[in-house]
C-alpha cells in the first residue's frame, strides 16, 4: 500500500508499507509524520450507456473496444 506522510523538514513524501502502522515516519530522515488524505482515481469496469468521448452510446465491452482501436487509442491495461 503507498501512503502519503507529511513530514515537517520534507513537505509531503510516499511511503511503500506492507501494514497500516500505528505511527508513521518520514522515509527519508526517519521523523514522525502525520497521514495525508488524498482522493483517489478508481477505474470500474464496463457500463453500458453514453461515452462521452465518443459521442455515442455502446452496449457491449467489445463495442467500445472496437471504437477504440479504429480511433488509435491506446488503453492502459
Amino acid at each position: 500500500m503507498l501512503l502519503e506522510v507529511l513530514c515537517p523538514d520534507h513537505g509531503v513524501q510516499t511511503e511503500l508499507v506492507r501494514r497500516r502502522p500505528s505511527w508513521l515516519k518520514c522515509p527519508i530522515c526517519g521523523a514522525r509524520c502525520k497521514p495525508v488524505y488524498s482522493t483517489f482515481g478508481i477505474a470500474v469496469g464496463f457500463r453500458p450507456g453514453w461515452q462521452p468521448a465518443f459521442g455515442r452510446s455502446f452496449d457491449t465491452q467489445r463495442e467500445l473496444n472496437n471504437a477504440v482501436a479504429e480511433a488509435g487509442y491506446i488503453r492502459d491495461k
